[in-house]
């Protein structure tokens, strides 16, 4: 399964904010949201370095569905702490943004009249 390409992008590319991530204080809510089971949250109580713990927790996020995403971003943002909230608040506008964008790429790609015009456009000018 795992989650689609888009959110594995973001996920890859904020993985340097997701690994200072205080992660143990979220594996019960995880757990009670279906994003974590038992063992998964016991495998990961068993890593004592945070961030070794951090980068266990993202390769699993990785495997699960996009929903498991959501709701972990979701978590982030309930959280008291601003940064968190933010980062919850930008992991899910960037999934946004890539969605938006892909969507773009696909109308251009079906002919798309405006990507049309600006290569009749680009081949009138002179240099």
């Amino acid at each position: 399964m795992g989650v689609s390409d888009n959110i594995l992008a973001v996920i890859e590319s904020n993985r340097s904010r997701l690994v200072d991530l205080p992660i143990k204080q979220f594996l019960i809510d995880l757990r009670n949201k279906k994003v974590l089971n038992d063992s998964d949250v016991d495998e990961l109580q068993e890593i004592t370095a945070e961030k070794t713990q951090n980068d266990r927790f993202i390769r699993i996020l990785s495997k699960r569905d996009d929903q498991g995403f959501y709701e972990f971003c979701n978590l982030l943002k309930r959280n008291q702490a601003t940064a968190i909230q933010n980062l919850g608040k930008d992991l899910l506008q960037q999934v946004k943004n890539d969605d938006r964008i892909a969507k773009g790429n696909s109308e251009n790609s079906t002919g798309d009249a405006s990507a049309i015009d600006i290569i009749v456009i680009d081949d009138n000018l002179s240099y």
